[in-house]
């Protein structure tokens, strides 16, 4: 996805205060731009599959009290074991704006099932929805090095040859 993606307008803008006092702390926010280096391409785009269920009535949710909530899945898969892959919920208040708008969040990775702050893989996509798609010069962390190591699997593919 990228900041320009059809029918994610709705999800609330953040500021990086917002971000700290929904994780409980900044490790989960410097998690999640680490997670940003992982999935991120070279064009910008933040790759992670995300599905917006369309009609959140099929889940007998609906609207309560004035809530009119949707649901955001996304897949992240994990920076430790490229077999693992975690499915994070997020559901999102439509006429609500800032840190109000985020009714709630799942993760199936062992610590998303907390109830008081969030996970790194809830943070990474709250991150990116709702500050870091918005930001000019978002680059991922230790970009630098990504280059040296290519740089020098380029040298031993010339010596091969």
């Amino acid at each position: 996805m990228n900041a320009e993606v059809p029918g994610m307008d709705d999800f609330p803008i953040l500021s990086a205060d917002d971000l700290i006092i929904y994780a409980l702390g900044t490790y989960q926010v410097q998690q999640a731009r680490s997670y940003y280096g992982e999935h991120v391409k070279r064009d910008g785009s933040y790759v992670i599959e995300v599905c917006r269920e369309p009609n959140i009535n099929d889940f007998s949710v609906g609207t309560i009290n004035g809530i009119d909530p949707w649901l955001l899945r996304g897949r992240i898969q994990s920076r430790h074991s490229s077999r693992r892959i975690y499915y994070v919920y997020i559901l999102v208040e439509r006429a609500t704006q800032g840190l109000d708008a985020i009714l709630g969040h799942y993760c199936s990775c062992i610590v998303g099932k907390r109830t008081l702050g969030c996970c790194s893989h809830v943070m990474s996509i709250i991150w990116y929805m709702g500050w870091g798609r918005y930001q000019n010069n978002l680059t991922p962390p230790a970009q630098f090095l990504d280059i040296i190591i290519r740089h020098d699997i380029e040298d031993e593919m010339d010596e091969e040859s």
